[in-house]
């Protein structure tokens, strides 16, 4: 029972977490089909290809003032140009089909990968967006010792938010010590704001879950310039190779490396020194000649 239960929230959220759109009202309407609604869908429609083509992250606008849109386009590094266009492609038409006559809205997507699509009639670009769009978590707590879900969650937290502090992304994996189960989490930030900026939105957004969603097993905080998720099961496919954090701590290829040689090269060392030695013990043992050992 309880494992259907466990499935049951899984879908449950997954199903709520699939997109998370906000139709601004603070900037304006405009007329169903008038000039801005046509610059605003013809960026739209041009996005996906302008973002797998710029590396998953391009600005753009379209039009002249006073109908100018602008707009933006994410996926998160690595994402391959097929996924990233697709989900661009889908939060585009959610963005379309929610906001009817709003000049300005953003999607944070899960659809296979994490992306983002954002546009208005004003310039954005470099500007922090802090306003919360979404805050949402499992009702169901985790199944863990509370304490080791804290301290497991906010270790991973710093860990993920130092990583983001130079590359705006970062997704990782730490396992609770109290249980079998993993804690998942992937930031982002828009590529648009300084890496500061970026560090102060994420923080920002771990003083939210600790009034907001403290000892539950998944959920989001997205802000227009930052994002987090987590669950205790691998989402999306961000996850493949990344190998879970133990104590704060990735063990990489060269400490590896070096864990396997270093022992076997000191064995190889002493072996050859042991040789040397007992050749040499069997010279002065069975050699003919005499000699004399002279210090200076």
């Amino acid at each position: 029972m309880d494992d259907l239960l466990v499935v049951f929230w899984i879908v449950l959220l997954t199903s709520v977490l699939v997109s998370a759109d906000i139709c601004f009202e603070r900037s304006g309407f405009f007329t169903p089909n008038d000039t801005y609604d046509l610059n605003r869908r013809l960026m739209l429609s041009s996005l996906p290809s302008n973002v797998t083509a710029n590396d998953g992250f391009y600005t753009t606008s379209t039009g002249q003032d006073p109908n100018r849109t602008y707009g933006l386009g994410m996926c998160v590094p690595g994402t391959d140009a097929r996924s990233c266009s697709d989900c661009i492609i889908s939060s585009s038409a959610r963005l379309l089909r929610n906001c009817t006559n709003q000049t300005e809205g953003i999607d944070w997507r899960m659809d296979r990968t994490l992306c983002l699509v954002r546009y208005s009639n004003r310039s954005y670009y470099g500007s922090l967006g802090m306003e919360i769009l979404r805050s949402e978590n499992y009702t169901r707590d985790v199944q863990a010792n509370m304490t080791d879900l804290e301290i497991t969650w906010e270790a991973l937290m710093i860990g993920l938010i130092d990583q983001a502090s130079s590359l705006s992304y970062a997704a990782g994996i730490r396992k609770l010590e109290s249980s079998i189960s993993h804690v998942y989490s992937v930031v982002q930030c828009s590529k648009d704001v300084s890496l500061e900026n970026c560090t102060h939105c994420l923080q920002e957004n771990v003083i939210e879950y600790r009034s907001c969603c403290r000892g539950r097993q998944g959920g989001i905080i997205s802000r227009p310039s930052c994002f987090i998720r987590w669950e205790v099961y691998p989402f999306l496919d961000l996850f493949d190779n990344i190998a879970p954090e133990k104590d704060g701590k990735k063990i990489s290829t060269g400490t590896i490396v070096a864990i396997v040689v270093v022992p076997v090269v000191l064995l190889a060392l002493g072996y050859a020194l042991w040789e040397r030695r007992e050749a040499f013990k069997a010279f002065t043992t069975d050699s003919e000649f005499p000699y004399v050992l002279v210090r200076r």
